[in-house]
């Protein structure tokens, strides 16, 4: 186990290497400068727009349905787990680069959202499909399109699959075996997969938001009760965003430093800006304004990153500043300095939703995938039963060795995804 970790880990840092960085900091930055002065990156209008589409439905997805869908493969493992596991590898200034990365994040959202939009295919039954692998069959490359939707199947067992069943059997450790919850997760899982992708729309439209206000004025809560030490933190952040690690010099240092490392492979985790997985459920929108559905897009990576991943990360660095321990026992130390044993049982059963619900959202991910390679097969209870297969070893597996994995799972979306929408650059400036 300790060879595969590591081996996961050397190739972690190839995929996750200067040339990656630069490259999706660079395609993100031209959107964000692009868009900002065409005047669609404005907090008003981005506010106002969305706002219009959220309780409009349709023979397909809702609007409030793709984005609690898309919000939910995200929020928990990777606003809450995925911020103190990098400041714990990276230290506080990782989150400086996650915000970095979600500000240049917004632009990507859009452009991979809207491109989604305008290529996506209405299918028999009425509902649409749309992502990354249409794009590239418009541009005839096809093989690329294919690899992405076969990424997306592999990412969904590693993000979307043994990475929240570890975080959810972490979770209720301290009250329930690993096989006792083997089985519950399992008969969950089951009947999610049984009933398909309308339930899990409809599961996650009333799930995500509901313990997403709970949980962030719980972490608001326990802010305020050290806002005196809020402009240390401030200063702790900046400080550690630029050291560099102390054996390599000069640009290389920088791009290897492991605060911009990690904030910026688990920011890209956070909100899923540039892997082209978001989009899947976004162009499934019963509706046709294409705009104002990538506007949902930007409101998604602010509410992940710049909200709910920064009271993590704030709630982490003031009530638990040692940083000693898991990612859930640092906030279960610190639900419990602020609530008692009220507050512990309210985090683990808030984290225990939020993982369950990215298990959803990557389900929904994964059988859009499948739909594009296998239109016309039962592929779906093929991959429902691998899902399963790979949850019950999910729950025996070194969560370290999962989160490099993971990681390296983001790469591979994220590479022809940045193709796709790069080829589309000026449609999308255009729309």
């Amino acid at each position: 186990m300790e060879k595969l970790a590591y081996l996961s880990a050397q190739i972690n840092q190839i995929v996750w290497g200067e040339g990656v960085i630069l490259l999706l900091l660079g395609i993100g930055l031209y959107f964000f400068i692009r868009l900002y002065r065409c005047k669609v990156l404005r907090l008003k209008v981005i506010v106002k727009e969305s706002g219009k589409l959220l309780f409009q439905k349709g023979n397909g997805l809702s609007a409030l349905a793709s984005l609690s869908t898309a919000l939910g493969a995200t929020l928990g493992v990777g606003s809450v787990v995925g911020v103190a596991s990098a400041i714990m590898s990276g230290g506080a200034g990782a989150l400086f680069w996650m915000w970095v990365c979600a500000l240049i994040g917004m632009g990507l959202k859009y452009a991979e959202t809207v491109a989604a939009m305008k290529h996506r295919r209405r299918q028999k039954d009425g509902t649409f499909l749309g992502g990354a692998f249409y794009i590239l069959e418009d541009h005839r490359l096809t093989f690329f399109g294919v690899l992405f939707a076969l990424f997306c199947i592999i990412a969904s067992f590693g993000i979307g699959n043994v990475v929240p069943v570890t975080t959810i059997v972490e979770a209720m450790a301290p009250y329930v075996s690993k096989e006792s919850m083997m089985i519950v997760l399992l008969l969950l899982l089951g009947i999610c997969l049984f009933f398909g992708a309308a339930f899990i729309l409809k599961l996650n439209t009333w799930l995500v938001p509901l313990f997403s206000i709970v949980y962030g004025l719980a972490c608001v809560y326990l802010i305020l009760l050290h806002r005196e030490q809020i402009p240390q933190v401030f200063w702790l952040i900046l400080q550690d965003a630029f050291q560099p690690q102390a054996q390599v010099g000069g640009i290389f240092a920088f791009f290897s430093a492991k605060a911009l490392h990690y904030g910026i492979s688990r920011g890209v985790f956070s909100h899923e800006a540039g892997m082209g997985s978001a989009p899947l459920a976004h162009a499934g929108a019963a509706h046709a304004q294409i705009r104002a559905q990538g506007y949902l897009g930007v409101l998604e990576v602010f509410m992940d990153t710049m909200v709910f991943a920064t009271l993590s990360a704030f709630v982490c660095l003031l009530c638990v500043p040692d940083h000693q321990g898991s990612a859930i026992t640092l906030f279960t130390a610190a639900f419990e300095s602020g609530f008692g044993i009220i507050g512990v049982l309210l985090f683990r059963f808030a984290l225990v939703c939020f993982a369950f619900s990215s298990m959803l959202g990557w389900i929904y991910y994964a059988f859009a995938a499948l739909r594009y390679l296998f239109p016309y097969t039962q592929s779906r209870m093929v991959y429902a039963i691998l899902f399963l297969c790979v949850s019950v070893a999910g729950v025996f597996l070194q969560s370290d060795l999962l989160w490099e994995i993971a990681d390296t799972c983001n790469a591979l979306m994220m590479l022809p995804n940045l193709f796709a929408i790069w080829l589309c650059r000026k449609e999308i400036i255009a729309v």
